[in-house]
């Protein structure tokens, strides 16, 4: 029993590693490190995600005209992070998450007005 206990703790330390690794400090760094184009890099991006427990939502409206809503699933209670709208050329980033306001002030995405008026609202999508 300790021993399986011991290998246990070992995998979970190595796991914590793992993610730790992972962990994007810019906007620039992701998409420097980001790699859609080969299979390998596609199979990469997707075992981060899940790594991560973190869940992509598409809802295509029409060509060049999808919103992404990027999920944390971590926990039982799913908490949305952040939208991506993509219409044509434009892609635009908002969240109802004021945890993630922070960062999006932090990398320019949003002003602290903004960010300091968030309020929550039930989540449609």
């Amino acid at each position: 029993m300790e021993a399986e206990m011991e290998q246990l703790e070992n995998e979970q330390n190595k796991l914590i590693a793992t993610r730790a690794a992972d962990v994007v400090v810019s906007k620039e760094d992701f998409f420097r490190k980001l790699d859609l184009v080969s299979y390998g890099g596609r199979s990469a991006a997707n075992n981060l995600l899940k790594r991560l427990h973190i869940k992509v939502m598409v809802e295509k409206r029409g060509r060049s005209d999808e919103r992404y809503q990027i999920v944390d699933a971590t926990g039982r209670l799913h908490v949305t992070l952040f939208y991506v709208e993509h219409v044509g050329a434009d892609v635009a980033v908002d969240t109802t998450n004021a945890q993630f306001a922070d960062v999006m002030v932090m990398q320019g995405e949003m002003n602290e007005e903004d960010a300091e008026r968030l309020q929550y609202a039930p989540e449609e999508f």
